[in-house]
């Protein structure tokens, strides 16, 4: 992950799933199909990329995995993700790639209102809240569902929340909210 967020806890995470979240290695578009392969069935609606870490850090295989996930199966595909691909690369269109290789739906944790709180409880550098807000701002103005997730720390007041999120083009029903599970 290209955050270090204060209130992730990796290995209680493992411990509650029962196994190792860590990739031994970035796997191929075709590892990656392959793996789909070896579950895909006709009852699955969705398949999102998530886990504990960011997907858009390989952005190439995500790209490419949704693009032959499109080719190969009906169904809808989410991203769910921290929002800073701007970051990782500040030269690519990567909301318009997303588009063009067919993801439908995109998650992202902003978690926070506020710039300065934000990149301190998510152990980033200066200027990438701003880079948040204008991959949010570009994926509202896309044709991707999108729904933004708040985790649900003791100072957070859902009304600023609502407010902050319908400055960026979201409704009410497009703001998700997590508990915070303190390790």
């Amino acid at each position: 992950c290209n955050n270090k967020c204060k209130f992730c806890n990796i290995k209680e995470l493992e411990k509650n799933v029962g196994y190792s979240l860590h990739l031994s290695k970035v796997p191929l578009v075709e590892e990656v199909m392959q793996a789909i392969g070896e579950i895909f069935n006709s009852d699955v609606e969705e398949i999102v990329f998530c886990g504990i870490g960011e997907a858009t850090m390989n952005l190439d295989v995500l790209l490419g995995s949704i693009k032959e996930i499109k080719k190969k199966y009906n169904c809808k595909i989410r991203l769910n993700t921290n929002g800073l691909a701007y970051d990782l690369y500040p030269d690519r269109d990567v909301v318009q790639e997303m588009v063009d290789n067919g993801l439908d739906i995109v998650s992202i944790s902003v978690n926070m209102t506020d710039a300065s709180e934000y990149e301190k409880m998510h152990g980033c550098k200066e200027g990438s809240f701003d880079k948040l807000i204008r991959f949010v701002k570009d994926c509202v103005n896309s044709s991707l569902e999108v729904n933004v997730s708040f985790i649900e720390f003791d100072n957070l007041d859902k009304n600023e929340v609502y407010d902050f999120c319908e400055g960026l083009g979201l409704e009410k029903n497009e703001v998700r909210f997590r508990e915070h599970i303190a390790s």
